[in-house]
């Protein structure tokens, strides 16, 4: 006989509330880290959501099932969540790329990277016609907070006088966020600016047409 732990089943599930503030915030996190297709959402006030929320000893959301124990609260299951990236390593990266397509017909890294090339100017124009990857669109939507923040900053320091010499400094913070962010799109990462990166995963939770 198998042990308890083996017997149970091994779904990863996610019990939340849609209007729960907690809950969204864990949603767009396990989007953004590339984990929604291997975790199942479950809203506890759904009738099978409820069902099984309370068939796992469930009281409180968010809570997510890793197939032997439930675990609530939004610390314990962002690292949680940061184990099951960890040990998922590439595999999590061959599901992203099976699951989230770019609408130009080009690899979703490829389209997340080039997001960035023309910083706000390509931003625009992915958020503007991506329709299929929510990896690319968080990506179009950062780079153009980013990049169109960062021309503004650099602007009016120009026009401040003595500080204008600090708008050389901004440009090349620019360029290094450009290549970072370039290389982190490409290397099928959602990584998170400061100050514009979580703006741009609230786009991760808005419905995709087409």
């Amino acid at each position: 006989m198998g042990s308890g732990r083996d017997a149970v089943n091994d779904e990863f599930v996610l019990f939340h509330r849609i209007e729960d503030p907690a809950s969204a915030a864990v949603r767009r996190e396990i989007v953004a880290r590339g984990l929604k297709s291997r975790i199942d959402f479950q809203n506890v006030d759904s009738a099978d959501g409820k069902a099984l929320f309370a068939a796992r000893g469930g009281t409180t959301v968010p809570a997510v099932w890793d197939g032997a124990d439930l675990r609530a609260g939004t610390d314990a299951i962002v690292s949680w969540l940061t184990e099951l990236q960890n040990d998922g390593g590439e595999v999590v990266n061959d599901q992203i790329k099976r699951v989230e397509q770019s609408s130009s017909g080009l690899d979703a890294n490829v389209a997340g990277a080039l997001c960035y090339v023309f910083a706000f100017f390509s931003g625009i124009l992915f958020l503007a016609t991506e329709r299929k990857s929510r990896f690319v669109r968080f990506h179009a939507m950062q780079s153009t907070l980013a990049f169109a923040g960062l021309f503004v900053v650099q602007v009016l320091l120009g026009k401040l006088g003595p500080l204008a010499a600090l708008s050389s400094l901004v440009w090349l913070i620019a360029v290094g966020v450009w290549a970072f962010m370039i290389y982190k799109a490409y290397s099928w990462q959602p990584y998170r600016l400061p100050l514009v990166g979580d703006v741009a995963a609230n786009e991760l939770e808005k419905p995709l047409a087409g």
